[in-house]
């Protein structure tokens, strides 16, 4: 497909899949189970980031506004709180990634349901539509977030973060499918959300709080641009490969993959819910590091070396040493294979920040060498560890399918452990049952019967 050809309408036909998928509603088996296991647990990450202060502060700073009130129509996750769709929906964004704990697609290297479930629940409450509304609603809008990421995942060379380059098209479709917009005003909606997208990640290397929320921002972004579209707003429909549009965020454009198989092949399928609370670039090191400690006599005082082989991704964005928040020790592969050797592998869903500055982690995240492995490509979060301990003996893993991958996916009864795992309080009655509830998501006709549920 070329750029310079416009009339492949690359926006018209992601509209058109969008209405017809959500009109007839005939996903396979497999893409409806694989969905609501994603939805299962963003659910339980937004709850368990009611546990966590900034979420917490923002909720304080809109009541101080006064546009929290319970008057409004849009549930605020883990709070029994209420306010206008388009707050309530950008807050369960920042409720859902106060962690790494999220799901990656493989292959776009996105966390679409951060934005795409957040924008679903607030608009369908808002719209009174029913829980089989939201739930193929999000489904839709997942398959396009997919779609777009993966056409322009290298973005991320470019300095600019994919999630907030795609995200706000992505959500505008969810939500303007659950306003029942027209497919003009559809069109216009998900091309009025291109002249949002942006978002730098600076934050990657120099830290700061504001990946927590960048996610609320593609929210936000979508949803508004539903809004607008709603009355009657235009945007020009060749947003994503005319001579100005979002595929300028990329040295590479790979448009085909954006309707290649649309609607036969659901890309959706290749996003992997995280076993472990890091990112998934370090999932096959940290379950590497576990296989070696169960198999082999291996004393933490006792080791010379780790060499660790991972793909270039893996390096570019994993390797910082200099461990100062949560957030970047999420991010670094020396904490974490550190961590898991001295403590386990971080399942829970906050990071002892006492541990950042342990002289024993300290000490194994020096022994560790990195390296790129030549057969890893950049959609391989793959790793090889070997250990050499002072006496000389050396053992070695590799992992490429990680558990939770795409090609070894959690369970949905491994989904239901994670999400008591990190659920916020121990209430076992009360978790067992909004996690039946959220399963039974289609069955709702309202869905404010579930969402008044999982507002505690």
């Amino acid at each position: 497909m070329n750029p310079e050809d416009l009339d492949c309408k690359i926006s018209e036909e992601l509209v058109n899949f969008s209405i017809k998928k959500y009109t007839d509603r005939d996903f396979p088996k497999e893409v409806e189970s694989h969905t609501l296991k994603l939805l299962l647990n963003s659910i339980g990450l937004m709850l368990a980031g009611s546990t966590f202060n900034i979420p917490k502060d923002i909720i304080s700073l809109y009541e101080r506004k006064k546009l929290i009130q319970n008057s409004n129509k849009a549930s605020i996750i883990g709070f029994n709180k209420k306010s206008f769709a388009v707050i309530s929906a950008k807050i369960n964004s920042i409720l859902a990634n106060q962690t790494e704990f999220d799901e990656t697609s493989m292959i776009a290297i996105v966390h679409p349901s951060t934005i795409i479930l957040s924008t679903a629940l607030a608009i369908g409450e808002e719209y009174n539509a029913s829980g089989a509304d939201v739930f193929y609603s999000y489904c839709i809008g997942l398959e396009i977030f997919v779609r777009l990421g993966t056409a322009f995942r290298d973005d991320n060379f470019y300095g600019f973060y994919n999630p907030t380059v795609v995200g706000p098209l992505a959500s505008s479709i969810t939500a303007g499918l659950l306003m029942r917009l027209n497919e003009e005003q559809l069109l216009n909606a998900f091309c009025i959300a291109a002249s949002y997208s942006g978002g730098v990640q600076e934050w990657a290397d120099h830290g700061g709080s504001v990946k927590r929320m960048l996610c609320s921002v593609a929210v936000g972004a979508g949803i508004e641009s539903a809004y607008y579209a709603s009355i009657n707003i235009t945007a020009p429909h060749t947003v994503i490969e005319g001579k100005h549009g979002i595929c300028n965020f990329s040295k590479e454009r790979n448009f085909n993959i954006i309707l290649n198989h649309l609607g036969q092949k659901f890309l959706l399928m290749e996003t992997a819910i995280k076993k472990y609370n890091c990112c998934n670039a370090l999932h096959g090191a940290v379950e590497a590091v576990e296989y070696l400690i169960n198999a082999h006599p291996i004393n933490v005082n006792s080791i010379r070396s780790i060499k660790i082989g991972v793909s270039k991704f893996t390096i570019d964005h994993c390797s910082n040493k200099n461990i100062t928040d949560s957030l970047s020790a999420q991010l670094s592969i020396y904490y974490v294979v550190a961590l898991t050797f001295t403590c386990g592998s971080p399942t829970s869903i906050k990071y002892d920040e006492k541990l950042f500055k342990d002289e024993k982690i300290l000490s194994i995240m020096d022994s560790i060498y990195l390296y790129q492995n030549p057969d890893y490509t950049d959609n391989c979060f793959g790793a090889n560890v070997k250990v050499v301990l002072l006496d000389g003996s050396c053992y070695d893993k590799e992992v490429i399918d990680f558990k939770g991958s795409a090609n070894n996916p959690l369970s949905l009864e491994e989904v239901k452990n994670k999400f008591f795992n990190i659920f916020p309080t121990p209430e076992a009655n009360k978790c067992n049952n909004i996690f039946k509830e959220c399963s039974k998501i289609k069955s709702f006709e309202k869905i404010i019967d579930l969402t008044k549920l999982i507002a505690l």
